[in-house]
């Protein structure tokens, strides 16, 4: 009898670290739940603590969060019982995914049916997405509908960047130029990489520098990473530089460099061009958005 019971015992318990397991695997394959309490620090028009939300307002924001990260509508209404439109802005899911919203900052509206403001999603690089919104909310007592006048992600002209200089001999280049993740690859640089200008290393060394853009880049704007000894206007060498879009939406640019950097002066210097006719004519001309020294 004692047996059997015990045969019972071990079986529920393999079925529960089953149950767990698969839970667990569940959870990483369709990733974060749509959140139902804002986390987040809700900022005003002054950027200064806003007052409380109302009920409908919180809604509002956790499913136009929850759109802009891909969600479907059908799956909005039922964990949150808000209605909110199918296409918001499409391919948003593919930048936001890894990100989470750390504020939104209201503007001043007519009444509290009423919302806009910037929301910004961010990560622990600092790479950041920040989106426009301008939206009403029908209040209903069973059910609240959102309605967006606009959605737009919000880009700019001179893009956050953070360089880090690398030894070649620390690091295997092939896992550079064929990193899937944004994250990981930034932590893994940032640990070994040389402080510029506080360097002990003498001699002529062979380098890789390594930009990360903290934001996404424009559409209808290049980018070149280059090699110069003249710290004013745009020229320098790219022809080594190498570019790559992590995660389909993040570049990375990569170049290997070969100084002594207790002699050599030079910069890395990182410049921005829009296409003809896709932005003012200030941003069709080539214009330097960082610039990083080398020497010591």
């Amino acid at each position: 009898m004692l047996n059997r019971i015990y045969k019972v015992i071990s079986a529920l318990i393999i079925l529960a670290i089953s149950l767990f397991a698969f839970e667990v695997f569940a959870f990483g394959l369709l990733g974060q739940k749509i959140p139902k309490n804002i986390n987040y620090e809700i900022l005003n028009n002054e950027f200064r603590p806003h007052s409380q939300l109302t009920s409908n307002q919180s809604s509002a924001l956790l499913a136009l969060e929850a759109k802009i990260r891909g969600y479907s509508s059908k799956k909005i209404k039922k964990k949150l019982g808000i209605s909110i439109p199918d296409t918001l802005f499409p391919g948003s899911e593919i930048f936001t995914k890894p990100l989470t919203v750390d504020e939104v900052a209201l503007a001043n509206t007519a009444s509290e049916s009423d919302m806009a403001g910037f929301m910004r999603f961010t990560d622990e690089t600092g790479r950041h997405a920040t989106f426009w919104f301008d939206l009403t909310i029908d209040a209903k007592e069973k059910s609240s509908s959102v309605n967006i006048q606009a959605l737009e992600l919000v880009t700019q002209s001179n893009t956050e960047i953070e360089l880090f200089l690398i030894p070649e001999d620390a690091i295997n280049t092939s896992t550079i130029y064929a990193a899937k993740d944004y994250s990981k690859l930034y932590k893994e640089i940032s640990s070994i990489a040389t402080k510029i200008n506080h360097t002990t290393v003498t001699g002529l060394q062979k380098y890789i520098a390594v930009a990360f853009y903290k934001e996404l880049i424009a559409p209808n704007m290049s980018i070149n990473m280059k090699l110069t000894d003249m710290q004013e206007g745009t020229s320098g060498q790219a022809d080594e530089s190498h570019y790559k879009l992590v995660e389909d939406a993040w570049l990375v640019t990569i170049l290997p460099l070969h100084l002594d950097l207790a002699r050599d002066k030079r910069w890395i210097k990182i410049t921005a061009q829009a296409k003809t006719d896709a932005y003012n004519s200030d941003l069709s001309e080539e214009h330097v958005i960082g610039l990083f020294p080398l020497s010591i």
